[in-house]
């Protein structure tokens, strides 16, 4: 291989690569800045492959416990804060409660057959995972298109999965609007905490290969040319990939945890103030404890603090106190 056609190869991984790094904040960034606040009823006030452990939580239709990928439950919880479980005794079923059980069971089911599956949450490569944008062979600059966006040449799964998560955010608020059965508002409230859960843990856990096909080969030829200059590229190449990876995943990682945070949050709010105590109640107070050791304390308590009190409409914010959802020793 001529060191020219390695240069070529060098420029444009780097700024295909780095192009999609800076062109656009989180696509789950909105999300983040947008945690639910109930409405007020209109009838009341009331190795190269992610592992497959790191497989999408895949709910039973009875809302059973599902599952989580590894780095999710490395640390156990055994115990949750029972002065976090509601104080008050729960209220009678209200008048829509079938309907909302039914309306919830169904719409788990096709969240289940169609966000939560392996496949769907694998990243194979850096580029699958994240996108390569498309170069102009003239300018060696990004193409964009009229509206302004990268054109892609690899599309980025991660950002169709956070989209189709966006979507049952949707799915799942609307049913929250629509009905006032507090035991499944709170259900559909901690299933929104589970997809971006899921969507999280599992770009956590990923390890993809850095390139693959064409440009996996035009390395190994660098390395297998015996030519010092071409290692040094070859090295070079890797390296920044591996560095676009880190940051890349990193960005998104933390707006994930935002939104994840809050949702959950938002439910034990809900359940503790309705006098709910149940399964899924625990799984969202142990994936906050989780989360309490996984960012840090100040953290977790500035994301919780700026959360819309479900409680009174987003009249207030959450409130918080330290280590509020870890187990109590």
């Amino acid at each position: 291989m001529r060191v020219r056609t390695a240069s070529r190869l060098l420029l444009g991984v780097s700024v295909a690569l780095n192009a999609c790094a800076t062109a656009s904040s989180s696509p789950i960034g909105a999300r983040a800045g947008a945690p639910f606040v109930a409405s007020a009823p209109a009838t009341s006030i009331a190795s190269a492959a992610t592992p497959a452990s790191a497989s999408a939580s895949a709910y039973a239709s009875d809302g059973g416990a599902g599952t989580l990928p590894a780095e999710s439950t490395a640390p156990t919880v055994p115990t949750v804060p029972t002065e976090w479980m509601a104080e008050t005794p729960p209220a009678p079923p209200s008048a829509d409660a079938l309907p909302a059980e039914a309306a919830f069971r169904t719409l788990d089911r096709e969240i289940a057959a169609k966000y939560d599956t392996p496949e769907r949450h694998t990243y194979r490569s850096v580029a699958r995972a994240f996108g390569v944008a498309d170069i102009d062979p003239v300018t060696k600059q990004v193409v964009r298109g009229v509206d302004g966006r990268l054109k892609m040449r690899v599309a980025a799964k991660f950002t169709e999965n956070a989209a189709e998560a966006e979507k049952w955010d949707l799915r799942l608020q609307a049913l929250i609007k629509k009905y006032e059965s507090p035991e499944w508002v709170a259900a559909a409230m901690e299933r929104q905490g589970n997809i971006f859960d899921t969507l999280r843990t599992a770009l956590a856990n990923a390890n993809p290969v850095l390139f693959e096909g064409d440009e996996a080969r035009e390395l190994d030829k660098m390395r297998a040319s015996g030519r010092p200059q071409l290692h040094v590229m070859a090295a070079r190449i890797e390296a920044s990939a591996l560095e676009f990876w880190e940051k890349k995943r990193k960005q998104e990682l933390d707006g994930a945890d935002i939104v994840v945070v809050r949702r959950y949050a938002t439910m034990v709010a809900f359940a503790r103030a309705k006098g709910i105590r149940n399964e899924r109640v625990t799984r969202a107070l142990r994936r906050l404890a989780f989360y309490t050791d996984l960012i840090d304390d100040d953290t977790l308590a500035s994301i919780v603090t700026s959360t819309p009190n479900p409680n009174d409409f987003g009249a207030t914010k959450l409130t918080y106190r330290k280590r509020q959802y870890a187990p109590s020793p």
